[in-house]
C-alpha cells in the first residue's frame, strides 16, 4: 500500500473515533445542572418537611447515568455563556414551606384580648362613698367588698370626667364619653358639639355580631343607659329615646320605665310593648315572671319592673327583682351567642340617694351594686375570656365620714354600726350636687392592665373595643355560617360572617426548565 493511502486511512480512523468521543461528551453535557440550580434544589430539599424521592430524569430509561451523579470538570461548566442563564424567580431564591397551625375550639385561658365585656357603672359613687361602704362591709358585715377582689386580682386606675362645656359633668355627658369616646355637652346624649353621632361601644359590638344588653335599676331610657343605646339632643327626650332603644333591637333590656313603652302613657300613641312582642321579645314585668325565664331557650328579653325607677334596695320590694337577679338572667341569655357579648350594668340609684343626702339608702345601693359585681365574678371563674370593668361616671355629694367635735373627731369601728340604721351626724354631706372629683376604675380579665394609671373617661372605649380573638377562633357548623343574629332579619341588616382561620397549603416545589 502506498504511503499516501495509509495516511488517508489513518486520518479517516482518527476522524471516526474523534467524532464518537465528541458526540458522547455532548450528550452528557446536556443533562448537567448548572451550579446555581444545584444549590437551589439542595436548599429546597433541606426545607421540605418530608423527603421525597428524586424524579426520574430524561435519559434514565435509555440506560444513561443520572445526570445528578455525573462529576463534571469545572472548565466544562463554564462553557455555557453567562448571557443564557435565566434569572431566578422569588420562589427559587427562597423557597418557604409554611407550617399549618392548629385552631383551638375555645379561646385559651391565657387570652390577651377580651371576647366579651361587662361594664358596670356605679352612678354617683366617688372615692369617699366607696370608702364608707368598704369600712362598713369590713367592720360591720365582717366581709370584704367584691370590688376589692377586682382591685386586688386585677388592675386599678383613676379617671377624670369633665364634659365639653363644664369641668363638672352631668350624667348624660359623662356616660356619653364612656360610650363613644367623645366629649359632649352636659345634658346631651351621645351627640358631639359639632352635631356628629359617633358610634357607641354597644353599637359597634352589635355590628360585629355580638349580643348586647343593658341592666339598670333606673329607667332603661335614663341618661346613662341611653348614652350607650341612643342619640338625642336632650336627655329629657324620654319617648324618643325609648323608641330608638326598641329599634336598636338589643338582646336584653331590663330596668324600670314601663311608662315610656305604654301606649296609654305616651303622648304619640305608639304602643312599644306591642311592637316588642312582634319582634319576638319575651316581656316580663315582675320578679316572679323573671324567675321563670329559661335563659338557654330565650333569645330576646325585655324586663320593665316599674313605671319609672325601681325602689331603693333597702325597701326590699318583693315584686321587683334585685340588680343581682337581673344581671344573672342577662348573662345567661347573652352568653348563648358564641361570638361574645357586651353587657352594661348601672347601679343608678346610688346617685339618687346621694342627691337627697340619704346615707342609709346610698350605702344600701352600693352594697347591692357590689353584690352584682360578685355575680359577674362568679361568671368569670368559668369564662376567663370576659373583661370586667367597674367604674363610676361621676361623684355625687362627696360624703365625709367624720365627727363634728374637734376634740373627738376620730371615729372608732363601733361607731360604724349606727350608719345604716338612720341618717346620723357621722356622715356629712357638703353638697347634693355632682363634683369634679376623679373616680375609681377597676378591671379584671384580658386587657385589664390597660386601666392602670390616670385616664380621661373618653379613653375607656379604647380598652373595651380591642381586637376580639373569639370571633375567629371557634369552629362553626356549616349550617350556622352566614346566619343572622337574633332580630337582625327584621332590620334588613346582614351580620358579617365570622372570620375563620385560613390554613396555609404547602406549595409544590418549582423546578427550572432545562434547555
Amino acid at each position: 500500500m502506498k504511503r499516501t493511502e495509509k495516511r488517508i486511512i489513518l486520518s479517516l480512523v482518527f476522524v471516526f473515533f474523534a467524532s464518537a468521543v465528541i458526540s458522547h461528551a455532548g450528550s452528557q453535557k446536556r443533562y448537567v445542572k448548572p451550579p446555581e440550580e444545584e444549590e437551589t434544589e439542595q436548599d429546597s430539599e433541606k426545607q421540605e418537611i418530608a423527603v421525597k424521592k428524586p424524579e426520574e430524569k430524561p435519559g434514565d430509561a435509555a440506560g444513561e447515568k443520572n445526570p445528578g451523579e455525573v462529576k463534571v470538570a469545572e472548565p466544562a461548566v463554564k462553557e455555557k455563556p453567562a448571557a443564557q442563564t435565566e434569572p431566578k424567580t422569588e420562589a427559587q431564591k427562597e423557597p418557604v414551606v409554611k407550617k399549618v397551625q392548629e385552631v383551638p375550639v375555645r379561646p385559651s385561658l391565657e387570652v390577651s384580648s377580651p371576647v366579651s365585656v361587662v361594664l358596670m357603672v356605679a352612678n354617683g359613687m366617688g372615692p369617699s362613698l366607696y370608702g364608707i361602704a368598704k369600712y362598713y362591709s369590713q367592720f360591720v358585715e365582717d366581709k370584704p367588698l367584691n370590688m376589692e377582689k377586682v382591685m386586688n386580682d386585677g388592675a386599678t386606675g383613676y379617671m377624670v370626667n369633665r364634659s365639653a362645656d363644664f369641668i363638672v359633668p352631668d350624667n348624660a355627658s359623662a356616660a356619653s364619653a364612656l360610650a363613644t369616646g367623645c366629649r359632649v355637652k352636659n345634658g346631651v346624649i351621645s351627640i358631639t358639639p359639632e352635631g356628629g353621632n359617633p358610634e357607641t361601644i354597644l353599637e359597634k359590638m352589635q355590628e360585629m355580631g355580638m349580643s348586647v344588653g343593658l341592666v339598670t335599676n333606673c329607667e332603661v331610657n335614663d341618661a346613662l343607659t341611653a348614652a350607650f343605646s341612643a342619640h338625642a339632643e336632650n336627655e329629657n327626650m324620654k319617648e324618643a329615646i325609648a323608641l330608638q332603644q326598641l329599634e336598636k333591637n338589643m338582646d336584653v333590656v331590663m330596668g324600670g320605665g314601663f311608662k315610656w313603652f305604654d301606649v296609654l302613657k305616651r303622648s304619640d300613641g305608639k304602643d312599644l310593648i306591642q311592637r316588642a312582642q312582634k319582634m319576638n321579645y319575651n316581656i316580663v314585668t315582675s320578679r316572679n315572671e323573671l324567675s321563670k325565664i329559661r335563659v338557654k331557650d330565650t333569645e330576646k328579653l325585655i324586663g320593665l319592673f316599674a313605671e319609672r325607677m325601681l325602689d331603693f334596695s333597702v325597701n326590699d320590694n318583693k315584686k321587683q327583682p334585685t340588680l343581682t337577679h337581673m344581671v344573672r338572667v342577662a348573662l345567661g341569655v347573652l352568653k348563648n351567642n358564641k361570638r361574645g357579648f357586651f353587657l352594661l350594668v348601672e347601679g343608678g340609684r346610688i346617685a339618687h340617694a346621694a342627691h337627697g343626702k340619704l346615707t342609709k339608702e346610698a350605702l344600701g345601693e352600693i352594697l347591692a351594686f357590689d353584690e352584682a359585681v360578685g355575680e359577674v365574678l362568679m361568671e368569670l371563674e368559668s369564662s376567663p375570656e370576659i373583661l370586667l370593668i367597674v367604674t363610676s361616671n361621676m361623684e355625687v355629694g362627696c360624703p365625709i365620714l367624720s365627727k363634728s367635735d374637734w376634740k373627738d373627731e376620730y371615729m372608732r369601728e363601733k361607731d360604724l354600726k349606727g350608719i345604716n340604721n338612720k341618717n346620723n351626724e357621722l356622715i356629712k354631706w357638703p353638697t347634693k350636687c355632682n363634683t369634679a372629683t376623679p373616680v375609681f376604675v377597676f378591671a379584671i380579665g384580658p386587657g385589664s392592665e390597660k386601666v392602670a394609671g390616670l385616664h380621661d373617661n373618653t379613653h375607656m372605649i379604647e380598652i373595651m373595643e380591642t381586637e376580639r380573638p373569639g370571633l375567629g377562633m371557634e369552629v362553626i357548623p356549616e349550617t350556622e355560617m352566614g346566619m343572622e343574629t337574633m332580630g337582625e332579619a327584621e332590620k334588613g341588616k346582614a351580620i358579617p360572617k365570622r372570620k375563620e382561620p385560613v390554613r396555609e397549603e404547602k406549595k409544590p416545589k418549582k423546578r427550572r426548565r432545562r434547555r
